[in-house]
């Protein structure tokens, strides 16, 4: 009867160790973490890509504002993606894609410090260099994606 039950037990310990997910490699294991993260991702990249289209009827106090919330959700990702535990072999793209996605992060900070003082000029500097700071984080991201499975943003 004792071997018995040892072999219940040690049978219900695997089980419960396939069901932790134990039994996945590194690999399969990041990309489950990073999906979810790659989804937010792709809806703030749309929601940023499409804010200076949209900036003509807010206020500068309100386009300040938005912009700061898309830097704070913005970080938020970020420093989700980078706590992963990455594989080697998706090193390079997971750090090339949240280098992209800091720069990015400075350029909405300085597109809400603009509207906050009302400074056309740099509104403009600071929206062009986001406009082009977004075109590297969505490379990245595409990268990344591929390699994982992930959904890819906008070629």
């Amino acid at each position: 009867m004792t071997s018995r039950w040892l072999v219940v037990v040690a049978a219900l310990a695997a089980a419960a160790l396939v069901a932790a997910g134990c039994g996945k490699d590194d690999k399969e294991k990041y990309v489950e973490a990073y999906d979810p993260l790659n989804e937010r991702l792709l809806k703030l990249g749309d929601a940023v890509g499409r804010a200076p289209l949209e900036a003509g009827t807010e206020s500068n106090a309100r386009l300040a504002h938005r912009f700061n919330r898309y830097a704070d959700d913005l970080d938020r990702v970020n420093r989700d993606i980078a706590a992963l535990d990455t594989p080697d072999d998706l090193m390079d793209e997971s750090k090339a894609l949240t280098r992209a996605i800091g720069v990015v992060i400075v350029d909405l900070e300085n597109v809400a410090t603009a509207a906050r003082e009302a400074d056309q000029r740099r509104a403009g500097a600071a929206t062009l260099s986001l406009t082009d700071h977004t075109n590297a984080v969505n490379r990245a991201q595409n990268r990344l994606a591929r390699a994982t499975g992930a959904a890819v943003g906008p070629q």
